[in-house]
């Protein structure tokens, strides 16, 4: 019986037992790190590409290549005077389904929409 206890102990055999163990928390330990480190590769990834479509965004904005971002000229060309312009601009930038509707409309029915927007 004595054999037992030295065994549970961590003499002879149960130090090899013991190191088993420990192994096993090593690898539960390099498990959760390369887990964390995925998460962190996918969020990078994911990061990366969030910012090239914002530059993409930007750069369409300020090269006007998207007529969208030209909220100020279209508003002119439909007469609508400085303060207007500016009034629509403060509403779209409050509420981008206002804006978007606005831009789905055929030009005919744009000004009125505006009006309303302004009214």
């Amino acid at each position: 019986m004595s054999a037992n206890v030295s065994f549970y102990e961590g003499h002879g055999a149960g130090s090899h037992f013991d190191a088993g163990a420990a192994s096993g928390r090593h690898s539960g330990k390099k498990r959760k790190q390369n887990d964390i480190l995925e998460r962190m590769v996918e969020h990078v990834q994911f990061s990366t590409a969030e910012q090239g479509k914002n530059a993409q965004v930007l750069a369409d904005a300020i090269s006007g290549v998207n007529k969208k971002f030209m909220v100020g000229e279209k508003l002119e060309q439909l007469e609508f005077d400085n303060d207007e312009v500016v009034q629509v601009a403060v509403k779209f930038a409050n509420n981008a389904q206002t804006e978007k509707v606005f831009w789905d409309l055929k030009n005919s029915h744009k000004s009125g929409y505006v009006r309303s927007i302004l009214n």
